[in-house]
């Protein structure tokens, strides 16, 4: 026996200890195709009542865990704005936008790093939602007015 880890040979004796140990089943054999087809099929371990209670348990485990690595960079950047917002530091204009451009980063990524032409329809929509809000509070507000006589 060689202690070379390059050498495949093998000596004659294990050889024929194996071919030995599955004669037995293989004797009636004469085709590869028959020996594939009375392979067994393997054996599936199933958990049984356990596996039951655990498996939607995993499973709402894995969909926080999603929600959560999907909206965290969205949560870090706004908490880092508002902390630099509510802390006695003076709040510069760099200082702002810096904070500023840390939440939408943290956005941005939230949203799944969409391109630019996306980035604009997002935006787009936003900042259309919300001047439709403000016009219909404007309104509200300016016409709910109690007319004197």
């Amino acid at each position: 026996m060689s202690i070379d880890p390059n050498d495949t040979t093998r000596p004659d004796d294990e050889d024929e200890v194996l071919v030995a140990s599955f004669a037995a089943e293989l004797a009636d054999l004469t085709d590869a195709d028959q020996a594939i087809a009375a392979m067994r099929a393997p054996r599936v371990p199933s958990g049984g009542r356990a596996e039951d209670w655990v498996k939607p348990q995993i499973e709402r485990v894995t969909t926080w865990r999603e929600a959560l690595q999907r909206w965290s960079p969205a949560a870090a950047g706004t908490a880092v704005f508002l902390i630099l917002l509510l802390t006695p530091v003076p709040l510069t204009g760099p200082l702002t936008v810096y904070a500023l451009g840390w939440a939408a980063f943290g956005w941005w990524l939230s949203l799944g790093r969409p391109g630019p032409r996306l980035t604009g329809e997002h935006l787009r929509y936003w900042i259309t939602r919300l001047a439709q809000r403000r016009a219909v509070m404007e309104h509200h507000r300016t016409n709910n007015r109690p007319t004197s006589k």
